[in-house]
């Protein structure tokens, strides 16, 4: 896996800049970032995702993920708590 985040990140970029408000994009961006240890890229688009979204939490991100397997959801999770999005 870790070796296909860079592709990943490249892809979601592009997909943002084509449409800055879709939401996935952003959260799995996020999450990308914080894997591929580029945690301070990942937190700048956190505080992004924040001022833009500010009901934005990983309880509400958990609500609207379509379903996945448990372990992606982790993985997910995981990295968005690392770029500092935390359930208040």
């Amino acid at each position: 896996m870790a070796r296909r985040l860079p592709d990943a990140a490249e892809t979601l970029e592009r997909l943002r800049d084509r449409n800055p408000d879709f939401w996935p994009a952003l959260i799995y961006l996020i999450a990308t970032y914080a894997y591929l240890g580029e945690i301070d890229k990942a937190s700048e688009l956190a505080d992004t995702a924040l001022a833009r979204y500010p009901q934005i939490s990983l309880e509400d991100s958990r609500k609207n993920t379509p379903h996945q397997r448990g372990e992606d959801l982790k993985k997910l999770f995981d990295g968005l708590a690392k770029a500092g999005l935390v359930d208040d």
